[in-house]
């Protein structure tokens, strides 16, 4: 769903071979790396209601050439 909302606004995930046709390859229209993947996630702790907050950068494969973007997230 993400994929389809993002692509319906102009907005294409980078590696989608279904939803963004900049990497639609015919034959092999979805790629089994697509740069999708979330680096925070906050919520509340279901006990104690305290706010968790949870950081991660994605490494390796497609994030790789991301990389230089992505280290300014966390600054």
């Amino acid at each position: 769903q993400i994929r389809v909302q993002m692509a319906g606004h102009g907005l294409p995930i980078w590696g989608d071979g279904r939803y963004n046709t900049r990497h639609n390859t015919g034959a092999s229209r979805v790629r089994a790396n697509v740069a999708l993947a979330a680096y925070r996630l906050t919520f509340a702790h279901p006990v104690t209601g305290k706010t968790m907050t949870f950081a991660c950068l994605p490494e390796g494969g497609i994030f790789d050439e991301f990389r230089g973007s992505m280290d300014a997230l966390v600054q």
